[in-house]
């Protein structure tokens, strides 16, 4: 992190980097936590300096004069060298929270049911909620807000990471403690995350988590209805808002309506009426202007108010060991969508499938 900061723009960038990254990757499997950190640094370190290279060549291109080759060569190694290190980050963690198939190569969604726990001690379980989190909380948003180009590469499966960790269950709520609820706290933070307009265009974009809005938006559904303990409501509410609020109440609209017309509905027994009756409400102007409102409906979805939803978890003695950050209590907060942000949603009947349309 100290050598990032001094090295300042120039080719000292890119050298520095083709010197660090091989090192840091290579003790991914040494010191993980700390090697996805230092990613993390690098992105936030470097990044300015390497926004300045490429926005001065871009607009050399657009002005139709020739960049400067040395500014062109350096911003393109040193971007290229940063997006490795990022894609080496998230094959880590994709093959230890998802699995070898984490990469998704075939384009397709690597997601499978969540990985079965009962073989694995509590050390193995708090090494993959560590890893979670440094990967969602810190690297995601950093490398989304000052290298965007860098981690588009690798943005595919970092939205299948994320949506992992949203999926995550509690195999029994009611005894729940704070580390078996940490890898989902992990999805809630890159949610949270605002890493600017560019970043944002990126995190959430088609091929980052919007590539996975529908599964995203139902995981999270998932987890209120029982898949997490009730007292993980008010912050499972508090990620969904983000989440709408950061790609806009007519794409989540569009996303719940996807779920909804498939198995990703985490409440199969609801009829079509009664699935866009929810969602309607949920990105009614109402809602999207009224946190309360909004987790109201959340709490409908789950049956009602759930026993122990006011209540705290089990306090882990020797406190935080995992180190979790954008999780404790503290809810993300986005900015309103301007006039409500409401779409409104009508039932549609075409061979049995739901639709969505604007309804005066």
């Amino acid at each position: 992190r100290v050598l990032c900061t001094a090295a300042h723009r120039g080719r000292a960038t890119a050298d520095l980097l083709l010197r660090v990254r091989p090192a840091m990757c290579g003790l991914l499997g040494v010191t993980p936590v700390a090697s996805i950190r230092a990613c993390a640094d690098a992105c936030r370190a470097l990044g300015a300096d390497l926004g300045q290279l490429g926005l001065r060549v871009e607009s050399a291109l657009l002005l139709g004069v020739a960049p400067d080759r040395e500014e062109a060569e350096i911003a393109t190694r040193a971007l290229g060298e940063i997006a490795h290190w990022i894609s080496d980050c998230t094959t880590f963690a994709g093959n230890l929270l998802i699995g070898p198939s984490g990469s998704d190569d075939n384009h397709s969604s690597p997601l499978a049911p969540p990985l079965d726990e009962s073989g694995h001690d509590e050390s193995y379980k708090e090494k993959r909620a560590a890893i979670a989190t440094v990967f969602c909380a810190e690297l995601l948003p950093i490398a989304a807000a000052s290298t965007p180009d860098a981690l588009l590469p690798a943005a595919r499966a970092a939205a299948a990471i994320v949506v992992r960790c949203a999926r995550a269950s509690v195999l029994d709520a009611s005894g729940a403690t704070q580390a078996d609820c940490s890898e989902t706290r992990a999805a809630l933070a890159a949610i949270g995350a605002r890493p600017g307009v560019r970043g944002s265009a990126v995190l959430f974009g088609a091929d980052g988590l919007g590539l996975e809005g529908p599964r995203l938006a139902c995981s999270l559904l998932a987890a209120v209805c029982g898949g997490q303990p009730a007292w993980m409501i008010g912050e499972l509410a508090a990620g969904l808002w983000a989440l709408m609020h950061a790609v806009g109440s007519e794409v989540f609209g569009g996303w719940l309506l996807a779920g909804a017309a498939s198995e990703l509905w985490p409440r199969p027994e609801q009829e079509a009426e009664q699935r866009l009756a929810f969602i309607r409400e949920l990105v009614s102007q109402k809602a999207s202007t009224n946190r309360t409102h909004f987790k109201a409906q959340l709490k409908q979805l789950r049956g009602g108010k759930a026993k122990g939803e006011a209540g705290t978890p089990p306090v882990e003695r020797g406190g935080n060991k995992l180190g979790l950050t954008g999780a404790g209590g503290r809810r993300p907060q986005a900015p309103l969508v301007g006039g409500g942000g409401g779409v409104g949603l009508g039932v549609v009947r075409g061979g049995g499938e739901l639709s969505l349309h604007d309804t005066p």
